[in-house]
């Protein structure tokens, strides 16, 4: 069994198109990522903001593509439905952040980043690609070293492991 992360995927979102230059098939790319690459025995962890609109045709979708993987919800800032209603369309867990111990580390799963110590690493999406500029200062004043963005659009919008990310995921100031 693998933890697999994702985020960001604004399924229904035309304007994202343009505001972080997806190509216009960003949604079966990311459907195609995660049903090529998440094992059945696996769990995927979204960490936040799945649609814009329409969500009981984008939650079909999702669990096509990601039938019978074990599904949880960090919800984001745009996951604005009843945790019973995202549980009703296939989700495991939902919450609000998920603190574990793994690979050596203790690691803090957020949507936007938190407040930690550098005892722990944040794991966290929210950012997108888009300027630096733009992003809310408040969670700008927030970032450590501890704080490590997942960014879809620089993923080629496939999933990757939370093991990789842990190992791989560039300290978020660096983007700045």
């Amino acid at each position: 069994m693998r933890y697999w992360l994702t985020t960001d995927t604004h399924f229904g979102h035309n304007n994202i198109i343009e505001w972080c230059k997806r190509p216009k098939d960003y949604e079966q790319k990311i459907l195609n990522g995660l049903s090529n690459t998440v094992g059945i025995h696996d769990i995927l962890i979204h960490l936040g903001d799945i649609h814009f609109n329409d969500s009981k045709f984008w939650h079909d979708r999702l669990r096509e593509a990601c039938q019978p993987m074990s599904k949880w919800l960090i919800k984001g800032n745009h996951d604005k439905l009843s945790n019973t209603y995202y549980h009703s369309q296939g989700w495991d867990i939902v919450c609000e952040q998920i603190e574990m111990k793994l690979y050596g580390r203790s690691i803090i799963l957020s949507h936007k980043p938190v407040w930690c110590d550098m005892q722990h690493i944040n794991i966290h999406g929210h950012f997108h690609n888009v300027d630096s500029n733009r992003w809310e200062k408040n969670l700008v004043a927030l970032l450590t070293p501890s704080h490590h963005i997942l960014c879809i659009e620089q993923l080629n919008y496939i999933p990757v492991t939370l093991q990789w990310a842990v190992d791989h995921l560039p300290y978020t100031k660096d983007r700045l």
